[in-house]
């Protein structure tokens, strides 16, 4: 299974130069993480790739689109591959922004409420979050092949890595 952890956004930018929240929910990818973006789905072509998984924040979103349209793979929404909820940019966008946002991807996954984890989520719940998620990824034979487009946290507690932004990491399942 190969993780990968989406470009800069937007929060990264401050929170990096600050470490500062500059309060932006939902944020987006800067003009650094949409290169990072595209020039790793470049470097994915030709791997082993059957099916991409994203979580549903719009810099995965955003960042699973550039992998998609590189490996012409649709692209499938789990929220359970969410980042932990920490800072402002954890707070999540609802599933009738985010239609109107990326129209050609289902959002059925999300419900008709809120998705993302609370803030201040605790590392037990996201631990849950991770087993659960690898737990149906056991079961299914794609497993190998599938690509998670995620986020720190969740990629941390998935495979012990500390990915930059548009890294990708893969596990043996």
């Amino acid at each position: 299974m190969f993780f990968m952890r989406h470009g800069q956004s937007v929060f990264n930018v401050v929170h990096d130069r600050t470490g500062r929240d500059p309060q932006t929910p939902d944020a987006e990818l800067s003009a650094l993480g949409m290169t990072q973006a595209r020039k790793a789905a470049m470097q994915l072509e030709g791997r082993r790739i059957t099916a991409i998984i994203s979580s549903p924040f719009t810099r995965a979103l955003q960042t699973a689109s550039f992998v998609a349209e590189v490996l012409r793979l649709p692209i499938e929404i789990d929220p359970l591959v969410s980042e932990r909820g920490v800072h402002s940019c954890d707070i999540g966008s609802p599933a009738s922004v985010l239609r109107a946002r990326f129209p050609a991807l289902a959002f059925s996954a999300l419900g008709g409420g809120q998705w993302w984890p609370p803030q201040n989520e605790s590392a037990r719940t996201l631990q849950e979050r991770v087993h659960a998620f690898m737990t149906k990824m056991s079961f299914e034979d794609r497993a190998a092949t599938t690509l998670v487009v995620s986020h720190w946290y969740f990629i941390n507690a998935a495979t012990g890595a500390c990915p930059d932004n548009a890294e990708v990491v893969e596990v043996r399942v």
